[in-house]
């Protein structure tokens, strides 16, 4: 692993194939590879491959044991920072985010390095602040936009106005229901009183019948002219009963109240269903409500959780907010000529 100044810019960085801040390719000056003793020398070349090839599980593990066999050697604390946060070089942890008051490994890199180690590390922590800055400004302008775009005031309005006008459907579509459940009672009452006028009339007749009857049974050796006289009075109280049952029949059948009981029982139906609609389309707007407002609140929950792990300098959640193409502006605004997006930057660390 080789530290260098840059030909172009002359600021310090591990070595790579092109500069970290101008982009330029010259080959750096200065030129400084970590010492490394025998006993750690292969550990160490197979870390730096693991690291280099995406392997962090296996770089993690061969960086822990360089931790203990190089303990003053500030590149072993460098390639545990590169193993831990799943970055394959410097550009990669950069775009991550890293700083030493969260990363024990680089705050120890820090500590054991030589003046060129020392002076890249502090580019890449400068660089680093620039790029937190410029990225909890993307993630505001995002939320603003984001919000904009919502229109926040003109959805509630909305909202507003059609759970009224649901309302108030649903109140005119029960103010019909009832007008048409007191019609049907009023005309149940109406036959009620009729059908108690024909039973009446009904119960009479045969009232008639009995008392005849009876005086009929009580009485003997009358004259064959009484006899006939009771016998035709019974008959016709018959008659009239049978009258009375047949009317009360025809009128059940004929009346006007008939057709108007089935035509009010129809509006009673419709009535019910209409009901039902209003009912159903003023839950689906209050369950689209809902929706909206918890929407609104988890990304609400999801950018401060980016603004604040951007702060921390986690930077791969925020990312994800504002799109790679933001990200990318982002880092060139810090000052990186050729931006990396690190492969592990949908996850966070």
């Amino acid at each position: 692993m080789k530290f260098i100044y840059c030909a172009e810019c002359g600021k310090a960085q591990p070595a790579g194939k092109h500069c970290l801040w101008c982009g330029s390719t010259a080959e750096g000056s200065r030129v400084q590879e970590p010492v490394i003793r025998k006993n750690a020398a292969d550990t160490f070349a197979a870390a730096e491959r693991a690291v280099a090839s995406g392997d962090f599980k296996r770089a993690q593990e061969q960086t822990a044991s360089l931790a203990r066999l190089l303990p003053d050697t500030a590149a072993a604390y460098w390639l545990r920072t590169l193993a831990v946060n799943q970055c394959r070089d410097a550009a990669e942890l950069i775009a991550s985010g890293i700083s030493k008051e969260i990363d024990p490994d680089f705050a120890m890199a820090l500590q054991t390095a030589s003046d060129i180690e020392l002076a890249a590390y502090r580019q890449i922590m400068a660089t680093v602040s620039e790029i937190r800055d410029a990225l909890c400004k993307a993630i505001r302008e995002y939320e603003i936009q984001y919000l904009r775009q919502k229109n926040i005031r003109g959805l509630a309005s909305d909202y507003a106005q059609r759970t009224d006008a649901c309302r108030a459907k649903l109140e005119e579509r029960y103010a019909a229901l009832e007008a048409a459940e007191r019609a049907i009672l009023e005309l149940e009452a109406e036959g009620t009183v009729l059908l108690h006028d024909t039973v009446q009339a009904q119960r009479t007749s045969e009232s008639e019948i009995l008392a005849l009857s009876k005086e009929l049974a009580d009485v003997r050796g009358i004259e064959p002219e009484m006899s006939a006289s009771l016998k035709q009075r019974i008959s016709t109280a018959m008659q009239r009963s049978e009258f009375a049952a047949t009317q009360f029949r025809e009128m059940q059948e004929k009346h006007p109240w008939k057709e108007k009981e089935t035509r009010l029982r129809q509006q009673l139906e419709k009535a019910a269903a209409d009901c039902q609609r209003a009912e159903a389309e003023l839950t689906s707007l209050n369950r689209e409500i809902q929706n909206t407002t918890a929407e609104l609140i988890a990304k609400e929950d999801d950018l401060h959780a980016a603004a604040t792990a951007a702060m921390e300098y986690n930077f791969a959640f925020g990312i994800q907010f504002i799109g790679e193409e933001r990200a990318v502006a982002v880092l060139r605004q810090a000052g990186l000529k050729n931006p990396v997006l690190p492969k592990n930057i949908t996850k966070g660390r």
